[in-house]
Parts: structure tokens; sequence; C-alpha cells
């Protein structure tokens, strides 16, 4: 008996690379559940109140250097 799994997973990865992207993409969507309708809100909040901190002196802020130098130090600890 054929293994539709098998069968599907061939066809898409026979196809072209932007629609591969769009199967994946729909695919993971699919697995997300229900949209958290105060998801918005609540990101836009958390922006304002980082932004507020920033603007406040109570955090500071790292240049791009910083960061990626900090990533790139972790990567060899591991």
């Amino acid at each position: 008996m054929a293994d539709p799994t098998q069968d599907i997973t061939s066809a898409a990865l026979a196809l072209p690379e932007g629609e591969r992207l769009a199967l994946a993409t729909r695919l993971l969507d699919s697995l997300q559940g229900p949209e958290d309708p105060d998801a918005d809100a609540a990101w836009l909040a958390e922006a304002v109140r980082r932004i507020r901190e920033v603007n406040e002196g109570r955090v500071a802020t790292l240049s791009t250097d910083e960061v990626l130098g900090a990533a790139r130090a972790a990567i060899k600890r591991k």
C-alpha cells in the first residue's frame, strides 16, 4: 500500500522554491490554532512600555556590533 505522506512529500519537494515556501507557510499556519484577538494590543502595549523605558533612561541599549558579538560568543560556547 502506498504511503500518502511519502507521496505528498515527494510531490511537495518537486515544487519550485517559492511554491514550497508557500506550502510550508500554510502548513505551519494550520498548526497555530485560533488567533488571539488581544495579541496585537498586547504587543503594542509592550512596545510602548519598552520605548518609554529607553526614553526615560531606565534601560541601556546595545549597538548592533555588541548584540552580534554577544550572539557569536554564545554560539562559540555551545
